[in-house]
């Protein structure tokens, strides 16, 4: 059965000003037009705020962060703004097909949240050929457990949530939009439209790149997910496979064997031996291609 509902928005804004118009414009050419959009700007050094800030339309409402959040801490901040039983998340430089919002709540009955096939585009707005949702399952209702513990393949502008239980982790910079998922698929199945309906634009203030923080944060989403995640052994030992990576590239030997030594336990597969085997050869293919980097505080995460 269709979802009418209304729908909040929330837009995490930062440095974006070259780009936000259409991202606001993508909003604004939904079918669906029952919504409200949150843009938070978290303190943009360019013009993104007063780009905001420069629409009229009553559904739009926009205010800015006290001081820096980053996108999850900006991203909570907008959702407890509004009430709406669906949620929906776009980046500041993505974009939206005008039938995002009315293909998804069409889509997304009982299930706990509902994601859509979308593409990578480049700064102008040109496709790129990358094949995000690579070998995931395209069914229309979908257990993404198995899934999400092995990695994140899902765009966060192309997710529409349930309001019911939904909450971004403020300390992450990297990571949230995962645990995020991680969360609500204990909640019940995934809804699927085997449709692009967001784009994902790649330039070069994009916040996804490898860091030092990416690697701490990604370490401890891996954790978390070992430590009580309910996934298939399979999973759980892929998840393992590439924990035992990130601890190499931070320099970490024998956290890194620890993680490859669990790996193996839970499916002894000519994968998990042979990270075993890379790990105790100091193989340098498991600094994932770079050089080992700092080794920042890892953050506390519960799923």
């Amino acid at each position: 059965m269709a979802q009418v509902g209304k729908v909040d928005v929330i837009m995490p804004s930062y440095g974006h000003a070259p780009y936000l118009r259409e991202a606001i414009g993508s909003v604004l050419a939904q079918n669906h037009e029952d919504w409200r959009l949150f843009i938070q700007d978290d303190r943009s050094p360019d013009d993104s705020f007063p780009i905001a800030q420069s629409y009229s339309d009553k559904r739009i409402v926009v205010d800015r962060n006290p001081t820096n959040l980053g996108t999850y801490g900006t991203q909570q901040a907008a959702l407890e703004k509004g009430s709406a039983p669906f949620v929906a998340v776009i980046n500041s430089d993505d974009v939206w097909h005008p039938e995002k919002l009315e293909r998804q709540l069409a889509a997304i009955g009982d299930a706990s949240f509902c994601y859509a096939l979308g593409t990578r585009i480049n700064e102008n707005g040109g496709r790129l050929p990358e094949d995000q949702h690579g070998r995931w399952p395209r069914e229309a209702r979908q257990d993404l457990v198995p899934w999400l513990a092995r990695e994140n393949n899902v765009l966060a502008s192309s997710v529409l949530f349930r309001r019911e239980g939904l909450e971004f982790d403020g300390q992450l910079r990297y990571s949230g939009d995962w645990t995020a998922l991680l969360r609500a698929s204990t909640r019940g199945p995934a809804a699927f439209v085997d449709t692009e309906l967001s784009s994902w634009r790649m330039h070069e203030t994009n916040s996804f790149r490898l860091s030092p923080g990416q690697v701490a944060e990604e370490i401890s989403v891996r954790e978390a997910i070992l430590s009580g995640y309910a996934a298939p052994k399979d999973a759980l030992a892929e998840c393992a496979r590439h924990l035992a990576a990130l601890y190499a590239r931070r320099g970490e030997t024998g956290l890194s064997l620890r993680a490859a030594s669990r790996a193996l336990r839970l499916q002894p597969s000519r994968a998990s031996l042979r990270r075993w085997g890379a790990v105790i050869m100091g193989g340098k293919a498991l600094t994932l291609g770079g050089e080992v980097v700092e080794r920042l505080p890892l953050p506390t995460i519960h799923l």
